[in-house]
C-alpha cells in the first residue's frame, strides 16, 4: 500500500536514524540517531528529533562533545512518559576507547540527566536498555575489559536518577556482545553473539539470564 506519510529531518551533512520509540501516551515519536552537521570537527554527535504521530516536526536537540564521537544505539519510552537513550561516547576515554552514554529525557524532549559509565581501561559500548519498574534502568552492551582483551557482555544498572547501582561483565572465553535485553518473570534476559565455540570467523547465538539483584539494583 501507499505510505500514510513521509518526512525528512536533518542538517547539511550525514544524518542517520538509529532508533525509534513511541511515547507511553501514544502522541509522539522520539527518533534518535547520529549527525555530522553540527560539529566543527566533523565528528558524529547524537541527534534527537520529536515528531507527532502525523509526522509533523515538534523539535530536535543535538548532544555531544565537539572533538569526539558519539552514537545513539537505542531509545525506549519510560513509564514517566519520557524517554531513555543509550549509546556510546569517547568523552571519558580517548580516541580509541568508548564509554556507555545514557541520557534521560522528558516527554517534551528536554534532557533530565546525562551520564557516562565504563570500565577503567575497556572499550565500552551501550547497545540496548530496558526499564525495571519501580527500580530504574538496565543497560547492556559490550566491553573488552575482560580477560585477554576479549569482549564480554557489559551490564549497567542505574536508578531513576541515573545513579550507578552496579555493573557486571558476563561472557565466555570468546568474544561476546549483549545485543538485546528484556524483562521476563523478574529476570533480565539478554541475547547476543559469542565466538567461544564456533571457530574462526564464525559466531553463535548467546542467551543468558540475570537476577536484577546481581547488579545491586
Amino acid at each position: 500500500g501507499n505510505p500514510l506519510w513521509q518526512a525528512q529531518f536533518g542538517g547539511t551533512a550525514l544524518e542517520i536514524g538509529r532508533a525509534l520509540a513511541v511515547s507511553k501516551t501514544n502522541d509522539g515519536l522520539f527518533v534518535a540517531g547520529t549527525t555530522n552537521s553540527y560539529s566543527t570537527s566533523g565528528k558524529s554527535d547524537i541527534s534527537v528529533t520529536l515528531v507527532d504521530t502525523a509526522g509533523n516536526y515538534q523539535g530536535s536537540i543535538v548532544l555531544g562533545f565537539d572533538s569526539l564521537v558519539e552514537y545513539a544505539n537505542d531509545v525506549i519510552a519510560t513509564s514517566d512518559s519520557g524517554f531513555l537513550l543509550v549509546g556510546q561516547t569517547q568523552a571519558n576515554g580517548d580516541n580509541n576507547h568508548n564509554n556507555v552514554f545514557a541520557v534521560k529525557f522528558s516527554g517534551q524532549g528536554a534532557p533530565q540527566w546525562m551520564k557516562t559509565f565504563g570500565t577503567p581501561f575497556g572499550n565500552d559500548v551501550g547497545l540496548r536498555a530496558v526499564e525495571i519498574p519501580g527500580l530504574g534502568y538496565f543497560l547492556c552492551g559490550s566491553s573488552d575489559a575482560g580477560t585477554a582483551g576479549m569482549r564480554d557482555g557489559y551490564f549497567v544498572a542505574v536508578d531513576p536518577s541515573g545513579v550507578l547501582q552496579g555493573q557486571l561483565l558476563v561472557g565466555t572465553a570468546g568474544d561476546d556482545d549483549g545485543r538485546f535485553v528484556t524483562l521476563a518473570e523478574n529476570k533480565l534476559i539478554f541475547s547476543g553473539i559469542t565466538g567461544s565455540t564456533s571457530g574462526p570467523n564464525r559466531s553463535n547465538i548467546y542467551i543468558t539470564a540475570l537476577n536484577p539483584e546481581d547488579l545491586s539494583i
